[in-house]
C-alpha cells in the first residue's frame, strides 16, 4: 500500500538514519509510525544492505526483561557486533524507560549497530526523535480511496461517494491513518453515506471494527488503540483524560485546572498529567499561533467520556464545564 502524505517525514527519517545511531519515531496510536519506519527501512536496505532485525516489545510487560529481549534478538546476527546491523524496535511505550536505557547500552557496545524505535511516548534513549502527527485531509482522502474496496487502479470508483463525502469522513476521523483505514474497510458492508451518518455520532469511530488476525489486537479497532494508550498513562493522566473530555473544543492548562482539579487530582499532579497527555498526542496542539491551546481528537474525547461515565463523574464535570463556560462568556461580554 502507498504511504500517503508522508514524503517530508520519510525524507527526514532517511536523513536521520544516515547520521544518528538511534532514532525514535513518536506519535499517538494509529498515526502510522510503524508504516513510516518500514518504508524508510526498505530504502535503507536498498542502499546499504545492512542486516535487519525487527523486534516488537508489545508482549514484554516486565521492564526488567527488555534488555534480555533485545539482546536475544541481536544474537540472530553473527559477526560479534562488527557487521552493519539495523535494529527496528516497535511498541516501546509501555516500557519506554527500560527500552531507552537498553538501546543506549546496546549502541555503546556495538558501533556498527543502528536502531529505530517507535513509541507513543518519548523514551529515555539518546539520539534523535521524530514526532509524527495525523495526515492532512487531502492525504487522508487518498488513503481512504486506496483502502476502500471497489476502487480500481484506473481511478474509477465503483459505488464510492464523491470527494465531499469522503472528505467529511476523513475530517471526522481527524486524519488518523488507523481510523481512516478501518473506516474505508466498512464500505464492504455499508454505503459511504451510511458510514458518514454513523461517524457523526460521538462514539461512532470507536465502534468500527477492522483488521484481520494478522493485525495486532491493539490496532483492530480504535477502542483497542485507546485502551492501549490508556494502559501507558499514569493514574493522573487517566483521570485528566476522562475529565477533560467534557470540553467541547480547545482549552489550555489554566482552563483544565479550573474545571478538572480537585482533591483527587491536585494542581501539581494535573500539570504533570497535562504534559504527559500532550507528549502522547492525546492532547494535540490547536495551532501554531497559541502553543498553550490544545484539543482532543474526537475518538480520544469519546473514549474519555466513556471513562468519565464509568467513574460516575460525568454529571459533576459537565456542570463544572458549563459553569466555566458561562464565566468566560460573562468576562468576554464585559470586555
Amino acid at each position: 500500500m502507498t504511504l500517503h502524505g508522508r514524503a517530508e517525514a520519510l525524507s527526514t527519517l532517511g536523513r536521520l538514519m544516515e547520521t544518528e545511531q538511534l532514532v525514535t519515531v513518536t506519535g499517538p496510536g494509529g498515526v502510522g509510525k510503524s508504516a513510516l519506519v518500514a518504508e524508510a527501512v526498505r530504502g535503507q536496505r536498498r542502499r546499504n544492505r545492512p542486516d535487519l532485525i525487527h523486534l516488537d516489545l508489545a508482549p514484554v510487560s516486565d521492564p526488567e526483561l527488555v534488555p534480555r529481549w533485545l539482546s536475544y534478538g541481536l544474537k540472530q546476527i553473527n559477526g560479534g557486533g562488527r557487521r552493519q546491523t539495523l535494529l527496528v524496535v516497535d511498541t516501546c511505550e509501555h516500557v519506554a524507560d527500560a527500552a531507552g536505557a537498553a538501546l543506549r547500552d546496546l549502541i555503546a557496545e556495538r558501533p556498527a549497530l543502528r536502531a529505530i524505535a517507535t513509541s507513543r511516548i518519548p523514551t529515555a534513549a539518546d539520539g534523535a526523535t521524530l514526532p509524527l502527527g495525523p495526515l492532512d485531509v487531502d492525504a487522508a482522502v487518498e488513503l481512504f480511496r486506496d483502502c476502500a474496496p471497489g476502487y480500481r487502479d484506473d481511478g474509477a470508483a465503483e459505488g464510492l461517494a464523491d470527494d465531499d463525502t469522503i472528505r467529511e469522513i476523513c475530517e471526522l476521523l481527524d486524519g488518523l491513518p488507523l481510523a481512516v483505514t478501518i473506516a474505508a474497510a466498512q464500505l464492504q458492508r455499508r454505503s459511504p453515506d451510511e458510514l458518514l451518518t454513523r461517524l457523526a455520532g460521538a462514539d461512532g469511530a470507536l465502534a468500527l471494527v477492522g483488521g484481520g488476525p494478522e493485525v495486532p489486537e491493539r490496532q483492530r479497532t480504535l477502542r483497542d488503540s485507546m485502551w492501549w494508550s490508556r494502559r501507558v498513562c499514569t493514574p493522573g493522566e487517566r483521570l485528566l483524560w476522562a475529565r477533560a473530555a467534557v470540553f467541547p473544543g480547545a482549552f489550555t492548562l489554566a482552563h483544565a485546572t479550573e474545571v478538572c482539579a480537585d482533591e483527587r487530582l491536585s494542581g501539581s499532579e494535573l500539570v504533570r498529567a497535562f504534559a504527559g497527555l500532550r507528549a502522547q498526542g492525546l492532547f494535540a496542539a490547536a495551532g501554531d499561533k497559541d502553543d498553550e491551546l490544545v484539543w482532543m481528537p474526537r475518538a480520544v474525547r469519546a473514549y474519555g467520556r466513556q471513562q468519565l461515565a464509568r467513574l460516575g463523574e460525568e454529571t459533576e464535570f459537565q456542570r463544572r464545564c458549563v459553569a466555566w463556560s458561562m464565566d468566560v462568556l460573562k468576562t468576554n461580554s464585559v470586555e
